[in-house]
């Protein structure tokens, strides 16, 4: 999972978590709460930011959104089950790298944490910030839980090898989900414009984002990281980082390439000429999502979670879909990441799951990581479903996971299925999506890094500048200022992989990739691929 996906979580948490619940009459939860017996005085306190649990809804949530009763009745369940234990709401915004990092430095993280937030969004980053301390050893949990026999064969290869370090275990999985593009398939329909073929490219989305640009409306929906994506997508990722085992620290980063400016100078064009990007320093995920829904936009991007949002939900898409009066698929449509002009392709499908807090006892994890297990995989969730359905008779309500990690998209006591919610053609979208060849991860061939490296604060302030600066904006100097201070800042920290454990795992590495290339997109491989690998990457490996 990469930065974009901090727009991703963020939406999810607001439109999928907090209406996944299910619902049951509200007066029964205010009641059973009223009747309950006495408490035990708190001896456990669960710190939340507010994912992927908030504390027990209040009378007056519940009363303004009622899918949140079904979530405090299976939440009630399990406090019952486990006296003493009490949820706790904090301000801090896990999805941040500096800000929980500094947080936990600190020892003022929440409980929960986002592994790959914590390692720079990739990986192979929170592998590495997990071995140097900065999250717990979920494994015991796992173990107790049972967590390996609840998932899909296909989650638990997705999850299992990344998430697995020696004989301990990063985080505890709870949910599937990719990058996607929601369009407003209403608005194609209404201006004449052809949909995007399912395997398009970057033209093809300028040249969408152009065609839905009018009075009133901007193309493209674009947070910071949009100039970043245009770049990850032609291979950047890959492309811009070479080893370099000879240095203090093994990796540096190159962005002479040429093909980053002329990537970056069209981008530019789009926002500042042509006028068809919806974009601001200040915007929120709420800024975007709204804009989205009420037609100020036609195209955004984020996880694919976020487009299931219960009608309850006001901002929701299935809430715009009812007020136009016409079929979810008819109003929304899907397209995965597109390609690169180069040939260059990304299957952005992941396991996502929450870490704990390298601060927090055995106890609380137990309890943290046990209250996560049956909301998510236990009988809380079946109960969220059951109730859900029951009081708003809404499949869309309780079908609001694309690609359950638990394989299961029925429900005892729920009718019908996520198709006959939200569309066959959705369903069959997101899951083309979901099985294209994923390209090998770094973070499963090269060693683990023990020791704290650069963070990636010089590459943000570029994809900020290149966004959000009109005048006098050189993208080969701004490249190239953010290349030359990562470096600088990579000469003062040391690896704490010696250089033949490092170049062997790289040489794994970039065999396996280049052998995937070559099959997966000839066109990128001949073109991009091989002559980077020849050129840049062999010869530091010796």
């Amino acid at each position: 999972m990469n930065k974009q996906n901090l727009m991703s979580r963020r939406q999810f948490l607001k439109t999928a978590l907090a209406t996944s619940a299910a619902v049951l009459p509200v007066t029964s939860v205010l009641a059973s709460s009223a009747s309950a017996p006495a408490r035990v005085q708190s001896e456990i306190t669960i710190i939340t930011s507010g994912w992927p649990l908030t504390p027990m809804p209040t009378a007056e949530e519940i009363e303004a959104d009622k899918a949140r009763a079904g979530y405090a009745e299976a939440l009630q369940t399990w406090l019952d089950e486990n006296p003493g234990v009490t949820f706790q709401q904090v301000e801090v915004n896990i999805w941040d790298q500096q800000a929980i990092v500094t947080a936990i430095s600190g020892g003022t993280a929440p409980t929960y944490v986002f592994p790959t937030s914590i390692g720079g969004w990739t990986n192979a980053g929170a592998r590495n910030a997990f071995v140097q301390g900065l999250m717990a050893d979920v494994g015991p949990a796992i173990e107790k839980y049972g967590l390996i026999g609840k998932l899909t064969p296909g989650a638990l290869s997705g999850w299992q090898p990344i998430n697995e370090i020696g004989d301990a275990y990063m985080s505890f999985p709870i949910d599937s989900g990719m990058d996607v593009f929601h369009y407003r398939r209403d608005l194609l329909n209404e201006l004449g414009i052809e949909e995007p073929p399912l395997d398009w490219t970057w033209d093809d989305l300028i040249a969408l984002a152009k065609a839905l640009t009018a009075e009133g409306r901007q193309g493209l929906a674009a947070p910071t990281w949009m100039a970043e994506a245009i770049l990850s997508d032609h291979g950047f990722d890959i492309l811009s980082q070479v080893p370099s085992p000879q240095n203090g620290w093994n990796w540096m980063r190159d962005t002479s390439d040429p093909k980053w400016v002329e990537l970056l100078t069209e981008y530019r064009k789009l926002v500042f000429e042509d006028k068809a990007v919806y974009s601001d320093v200040s915007y929120t995920t709420d800024n975007f999502t709204n804009a989205f829904v009420n037609g100020a936009v036609g195209l955004m991007r984020t996880n694919v979670l976020g487009a299931f949002g219960s009608a309850a939900q006001e901002n929701s898409m299935a809430a715009m879909a009812n007020r136009i009066g016409k079929p979810y698929e008819e109003v929304i449509g899907f397209r995965g990441i597109p390609r690169g002009d180069n040939g260059y392709f990304s299957n952005p499908i992941y396991v996502g799951g929450v870490a704990i807090g390298p601060d927090t006892n055995d106890e609380t994890l137990d309890k943290a990581l046990g209250a996560v297990d049956y909301m998510f995989l236990g009988a809380g969730w079946d109960l969220q479903k059951a109730g859900q359905y029951a009081a708003t008779q809404d499949l869309q309500a309780v079908f609001n996971y694309p690609i359950p990690i638990d394989g299961k998209y029925t429900y005892e006591g729920v009718p019908g299925a996520f198709e006959d919610a939200w569309g066959q053609r959705t369903k069959d979208d997101i899951l083309y999506y979901a099985g294209l060849p994923k390209a090998p991860d770094e973070a499963l061939y090269m060693p683990v890094e023990q020791n704290p490296g650069p963070d990636n604060q010089a590459f943000e302030d570029a994809w900020s500048t290149i966004n959000y600066v009109a005048d006098e904006v050189d993208p080969a100097a701004v490249l190239k200022q953010a290349q030359d201070t990562w470096n600088s800042q990579a000469a003062g920290f040391s690896s704490s992989v010696d250089d033949a454990a490092f170049i062997d795992g790289a040489k794994t590495y970039y065999e396996a990739l280049d052998a995937f290339w070559k099959d997966a997109s000839p066109e990128f491989y001949e073109s991009t691929f091989k002559p980077w690998y020849d050129s840049k990457v062999l010869p530091a490996l010796g």
